[in-house]
C-alpha cells in the first residue's frame, strides 16, 4: 500500500518533468504493485474466516463466503463512487491535486 501510495503521489510530479511517457510508467508501475493486493486478500480471508459457524446448534452459512462478497462488494461499490468523485475533484481542484487526494 506505500507503494501504491507513493507511484499516486508520484504522478503529477513525474507529469510535469517527463510528460506522458513518465505518466504511463509511474502507472504501469503502480498496477505491478496493486495487482497482488486481491489474491493477497483472499489468501487473508481463507486463513483467518472460520469454515463453519453454529448458531444454536444449527451450522450457519460459511464465514468464508461471506467474507470474499464483502470483499467483492466493497471492491465494486469503491469503483462506482470513485469515479463521480474522482471526477468532481478534478473540475474543482485539477488532476494533480486529485491524484494527491484521493
Amino acid at each position: 500500500l506505500v507503494l501504491s501510495a507513493c507511484c499516486c503521489l508520484a504522478v503529477p510530479l513525474v507529469a510535469d518533468k517527463f510528460g506522458l511517457n513518465g505518466v504511463w510508467t509511474v502507472l504501469v508501475l503502480m498496477g505491478a504493485v496493486q495487482g497482488p493486493m486481491f489474491p493477497t486478500s483472499s489468501v487473508f480471508l481463507a486463513r483467518w474466516m472460520p469454515t463453519k459457524t453454529t448458531v444454536h446448534g444449527v451450522q450457519a452459512a460459511n464465514e468464508k463466503a461471506w467474507g470474499s462478497s464483502m470483499l467483492d462488494i466493497g471492491i465494486s461499490i469503491g469503483a462506482l463512487m470513485i469515479i463521480p468523485i474522482s471526477t468532481h475533484l478534478s473540475e474543482t481542484i485539477g488532476w494533480r491535486q486529485t491524484f494527491v487526494f484521493v
